[in-house]
């Protein structure tokens, strides 16, 4: 069964930019070199971020 995604969660690459406090080049460089495991939708030419993802992204980079 396919997870339910609410499109009021996806973010443009500018929302999710601002959301994590990077500048937007700096994902799309990690998008085109791999850099960083941060999941992304590819909606035709558009690329969207989940909130739930980012969050997640965050948590795995706390140093204790």
């Amino acid at each position: 069964m396919a997870a339910q995604i609410d499109s009021g969660h996806l973010k443009t690459e500018v929302q999710a930019a601002e959301y994590l406090g990077f500048r937007p080049a700096t994902l799309r460089r990690w998008r085109c070199t791999q850099a960083q495991n941060l999941p992304y939708y590819k909606l035709g030419g558009s690329i969207r971020y989940r909130i739930a993802d980012l969050d997640k992204w965050l948590v795995r980079r706390r140093v204790k």
